[in-house]
């Protein structure tokens, strides 16, 4: 059948990397390798709170306010840099009834921005 969507579509919202598609998401959040600029390493962990991200980290994992921070994708390790903005993170979303989007997420802490690219979907194929 080939309108049937992976069981995994009908609830909820999933984040692949752009990369190697590996999903990202992990319960309620979304998990990313992170790294400083001076290139301390750490995990963050993104929950999606109405339409705003919220970050947990370790404490020990610092940066400054207006500091970048990279972002990687945890299971393949490849920058998740946005290749229209320096300043952007770019997932995958695939919405619960099997549209793929761009997200994009700020590398600044303290610019809470995220953007759904929504003229770029295109129907999940597997």
């Amino acid at each position: 059948m080939e309108d049937e969507k992976p069981y995994f579509l009908i609830m909820e919202n999933q984040y692949m990397c752009p990369h190697c598609r590996g999903y990202l998401k992990v319960g309620e959040c979304i998990v990313f390798k992170i790294r400083n600029t001076r290139r301390d390493r750490g995990l963050l962990m993104m929950h999606k709170e109405g339409e705003n991200y919220s970050g947990v980290k370790h404490p020990t994992f610092y940066s400054e306010e207006g500091e970048r921070i990279d972002f990687y994708c945890p299971l393949c390790m490849q920058s998740l840099d946005a290749p229209e903005d320096e300043n952007l993170v770019q997932v995958r979303m695939i919405d619960s009834s099997g549209y793929e989007q761009n997200i994009y997420f700020s590398l600044i802490p303290g610019e809470q921005n995220s953007y759904q690219v929504s003229d770029m979907i295109h129907w999940l194929d597997h």
